[in-house]
């Protein structure tokens, strides 16, 4: 059985390589909910796949300021459309959200999560929750450390819904290669080029899982 990804397990030494903030923070935010989707999957090995995004729509809509949108939650998760389509009507049968149509069109309204739904996902908060909302504060130099321990944290996990098709899996990926590169210091061996921290991919169809993950 796979262990849990803990806070305890994200340790690393700091990186003195640049990152374009912004851009990090976005990618960051993708890493964190790949470790949330890994974690439900640990915790809860009878759910199916539709099932399994369907908990972590409900933390997401804990968690937001504000109700949102099928579109919203597709960019946050990096799932597929059908997936989340087939979670969302999932969670209308079980009342745990309802549409919130002030907001956008009336044929995509937002969603917003009713209080069986803040019940359940109560349930399911863990500190990868405390983290995305750590990382809009964070310096540039605490985004920099936490990225690179993220990226060693998975790289070690890859039997999950969550992880198998990250670069840090994958066996054309060599971390690294370039260690006095400070913009582009890995490599992909498919794509025969260097890679930038953050154009690693979360999502490749061409991902061929490495041995030694």
């Amino acid at each position: 059985m796979h262990a849990l990804i803990t806070i305890e397990s994200l340790r690393s030494a700091a990186s003195q390589r640049s990152h374009t903030h912004r851009t990090l923070r976005q990618h960051l935010i993708v890493l964190v909910r790949k470790i949330t989707h890994f974690n439900l999957a640990i915790l809860h090995p009878s759910l199916t796949p539709v099932e399994l995004v369907s908990q972590h729509i409900l933390l997401i809509l804990h968690h937001a300021k504000h109700p949102l949108t099928a579109e919203q939650l597709i960019e946050q998760l990096h799932v597929s459309t059908t997936v989340v389509h087939a979670a969302v009507k999932l969670l209308y049968t079980e009342q745990t959200i309802i549409p919130y149509t002030e907001t956008g069109a009336p044929q995509s309204p937002a969603l917003d999560i009713t209080l069986t739904g803040r019940i359940r996902a109560q349930q399911l908060t863990s500190w990868t929750d405390l983290l995305l909302r750590f990382i809009p504060e964070a310096t540039p130099y605490a985004l920099k450390d936490l990225h690179q321990s993220l990226l060693a944290c998975l790289g070690r996990r890859h039997h999950s819904i969550a992880v198998h098709t990250l670069c840090v899996t994958c066996r054309n990926f060599t971390p690294f290669q370039y260690p006095y590169d400070s913009i582009k210091p890995h490599h992909c061996h498919l794509l025969n080029q260097p890679l930038l921290d953050t154009s690693l991919r979360t999502s490749c169809s061409e991902h061929q899982i490495s041995a030694n993950s």
